[in-house]
């Protein structure tokens, strides 16, 4: 019965979310979302202007005439230039092909696209959750596609899913004991490198030699690549176009200018932006950042060196790397969260298998009912407080963590009881 009400739900959720993207069609077809930008970055790309690509005026020329009209808002201040392409340049090529359509095909062909991996991510986990898998193969199946910052993530035409199927991959490859190709996987995703540095310096910290080998030689291929996109006049103006559009942010109007927008991101730099920004100037804001950013990571590193060669452990951790990657990761969206559709699909299916005790499988089922729960993120996407979800993310992070410590695992007599629709013995 409840196992029903799951697929129901999942269902009720992404009739809302089809809803919403109706709705909101024509502003995502007339270039109000961050497809915008790769769309632009494939025309500058396709006029031989590559090498200008990390220039504010190249950008705005391009996009000015493309969308015109378009005026976005950026929470409740008007947003004046364009829909600025920080990415790194290896990503370029694809959005090229895309540029040779109009925008409405070419964000349609995207879409279409995102969705499809949506829908390959599942396939990929199935083999190894058997125990969510058999208590409710619903929930595998339709994880992603009706998770709201997937869905996000396709409204936007934004490559967060991408980078999910590349981090699902990463982990099947650890799973199976090619460590070097998941390194090569996790290159893959270095356009949001914010997310796949973290991950990198763990293992680094954990001297896993043969995925940062992996990892190292993708790295070098995708440099080359980016050499042959914009060649080294693009290259080396890259760095300080980053630094400049992450300095003067404590500004209203700057954050505006540039579409990025700290108080908005869940993660340390999102809350400590709220928590400090009124007190302390940015030259201190943006250090302690990167001190409390660096310290957890080095903490989880040193702490999961030895956990990380159990082969049981290993779903627990990585899903622990994903959680610290967000937390720490200096730029994040809300659409970037669709990375933790895998750690909360993996600590789901570890307290059903493990037969953890009764109320640490009910509490990781509702905490997972929280992050599927769509209203929920509505208000805080209209406030601008998407900082406040660093909450779930460290409640998820502390629900892994405490499947690691010796004896989260109890005998229970209904090991499937959470989705399967059985109340767990009162002493479980």
């Amino acid at each position: 019965m409840k196992t029903r009400c799951v697929f129901y739900a999942l269902l009720a959720l992404m009739g809302l979310h089809i809803w919403f993207f109706v709705a909101l069609a024509d502003k995502t077809l007339a270039g109000y979302t961050d497809f915008s930008a790769f769309y632009a970055a494939g025309r500058i790309a396709a006029e031989g202007k590559a090498g200008d690509l990390y220039n504010y005026e190249t950008q705005k020329r391009v996009q000015d005439p493309l969308f015109a009209g378009v005026e976005r808002d950026g929470y409740g201040i008007p947003v004046p230039g364009p829909m600025l392409y920080y990415h790194p340049p290896f990503e370029v090529p694809v959005f090229r092909l895309l540029a040779y359509l109009s925008y409405p095909w070419a964000f349609g062909v995207w879409a279409l696209a995102s969705v499809a991996v949506l829908l390959i991510i599942p396939l990929v986990l199935r083999a190894h959750v058997a125990g969510l898998w058999r208590a409710s193969p619903h929930f595998v199946a339709l994880s992603c596609v009706a998770f709201f910052p997937a869905f996000i993530a396709v409204l936007q035409g934004q490559d967060s899913i991408l980078l999910a199927l590349l981090f699902v991959l990463a982990w099947v490859s650890l799973k199976q004991g090619r460590e070097a190709a998941a390194g090569g996987l996790l290159a893959l995703g270095l356009f949001k490198f914010h997310f796949v540095l973290p991950v990198v310096v763990l293992f680094l910290l954990r001297r896993r030699w043969r995925m940062l080998a992996g990892f190292s030689i993708a790295s070098v291929l995708l440099l080359a690549v980016s050499f042959l996109v914009v060649g080294v006049k693009g290259i080396m103006e890259y760095p300080g176009f980053l630094l400049e559009l992450n300095s003067g942010l404590q500004s209203r109007v700057l954050q505006a200018l540039r579409g990025i927008f700290p108080f908005a991101m869940p993660n340390l730099r999102g809350v400590l932006f709220m928590a400090l920004s009124g007190f302390l100037p940015e030259s201190l804001v943006t250090p302690a950042t990167l001190v409390a950013s660096a310290a957890l990571l080095l903490w989880w590193g040193r702490r999961s060196a030895r956990l990380f060669a159990q082969a049981r452990a290993l779903d627990l951790v990585f899903s622990l790397d994903i959680c610290v990657a967000v937390l720490v990761s200096f730029h994040a969206q809300l659409h970037d969260l669709t990375l933790l559709a895998l750690p909360i699909v993996l600590v789901l299916n570890r307290a059903l298998e493990d037969e953890a005790p009764g109320w640490l499988r009910w509490g990781v089922g509702l905490l997972a009912a929280l992050f599927f729960f769509t209203p929920a993120y509505l208000p805080l996407l209209q406030r601008g407080w998407q900082f406040l979800l660093v909450v779930p993310i460290s409640l998820l992070a502390l629900a892994a963590g405490r499947q690691l410590r010796p004896g989260a695992a109890q005998p229970a007599a209904e090991p499937y009881a959470l989705l399967a629709g059985h109340m767990p013995p009162a002493d479980a």
